[in-house]
């Protein structure tokens, strides 16, 4: 009922539009005689756009149509990502990705070595536009990864699911900068995007809170993380516990005024449960500083972080290939400048 009302007041304000357009008839002219097989030429039709012209009122109802349009809320917001390539080597084989050793990533721009989807939609159930007052929301995000072989490829492991969580906001009418979140999501990354460098990923499982305000400027997140792996089952036949968990609370403190940039401060306390004897839990910590100052019509960000047993890998996931006491120490300096309105760089440096 609300749609076809709405869809027959866009297309009667439209008509009534078009109809302060139409021309007065122009005055007589002499007709030029034709042959007797010669076919009169048709008019050239004015375009619309000259029409509006000549009549500004007709110009001011059409804008108001389209701002009612592109004013109605958006219900359903998609998004997306993709890319797709071929690449060989000069002995006919598939071209590899260059990786410096070590490294936990590799650089882009002709070195993707796989077909990359993500395409997901927000749901905006309450408030759409998060004007004043509370608004509610849900996020689904679906990927798929397919290597580089011939066209319909389907591998059995293609489709993955990034994201799926709600989120409100504007709750507590003395924060309501504040939002809360429950379920699984890209949570507070940072990357370096030359190379596709993930360095602080907390993405996972989980809930909490955050954009907190704490004075002027400040804010805090706190959110639970939880992670396990199918591969380490605990226990076995009668005495099956399930699988190896991790445990992660996340602690930030951000937006902090320090000098001409601003501050972070993050802590992950974390606990990987293993067995029902607590000598064999493995505990850890980890946690980072971050300076993010603007630059040049960029940033530079320089970041240290540092975890050890179960945060060692400074994620939510779980890595059970972390010896007990080992640890992980990590300097990342990102930037980019924006040399003019069509140039931008980046550069980075990792230890």
């Amino acid at each position: 009922m609300w749609s076809a009302l709405t869809v027959g007041l866009v297309l009667s304000a439209a008509s009534q539009a078009r109809a302060q357009v139409v021309p007065a008839a122009p005055p007589a002219t002499p007709v030029t005689p034709t042959a007797p097989n010669e076919v009169p030429a048709e008019p050239v039709p004015v375009p619309s756009q000259k029409l509006a012209e000549s009549n500004p009122l007709a110009e001011q109802q059409l804008e108001q149509v389209r701002q009612m349009v592109s004013g109605m809320p958006k219900l359903i917001v998609p998004d997306g990502y993709f890319r797709a390539g071929f690449g060989v080597n000069s002995k006919g084989g598939d071209h590899d990705a260059f990786r410096a050793p070590g490294a936990y990533a590799k650089y882009r721009l002709g070195n993707e070595t796989e077909s990359y989807t993500e395409f997901g939609f927000t749901f905006n159930w309450i408030n759409p536009d998060h004007n004043d007052g509370a608004w509610f929301k849900s996020a689904l995000k679906l990927a798929i990864v397919l290597p580089e072989n011939s066209t319909f490829d389907s591998p059995p492991d293609a489709f993955t699911l990034r994201e799926a969580y709600s989120q409100a906001g504007h709750v507590i009418d003395s924060h309501p900068e504040m939002s809360f979140w429950g379920g699984q999501r890209f949570y507070r990354r940072k990357d370096v995007h030359i190379n596709d460098f993930f360095f602080h990923d907390m993405s996972g499982y989980g809930a909490g809170f955050e954009d907190l305000k704490v004075g002027e400027k400040s804010k805090l997140a706190v959110a639970y993380l939880g992670g396990s792996n199918q591969d380490a089952p605990m226990g076995g036949g009668a005495f099956d516990l399930g699988r190896l968990t991790k445990n992660t609370l996340d602690l930030r403190f951000y937006d902090i005024p320090a000098g001409p940039g601003n501050l972070e401060l993050w802590l992950i306390p974390t606990l990987a449960v293993k067995g029902n004897s607590g000598e064999n839990n493995r505990s850890g910590i980890g946690g980072g500083v971050f300076y993010f100052v603007p630059m040049m019509g960029g940033f530079n960000e320089v970041s240290a972080e540092f975890g050890i047993n179960s945060a060692a890998n400074l994620s939510s996931g779980l890595d059970t290939g972390i010896a007990k006491n080992g640890w992980l120490f990590r300097v990342v300096d990102r930037a980019m400048i924006q040399a003019t309105p069509k140039l931008s760089m980046m550069w980075t440096g990792v230890i």
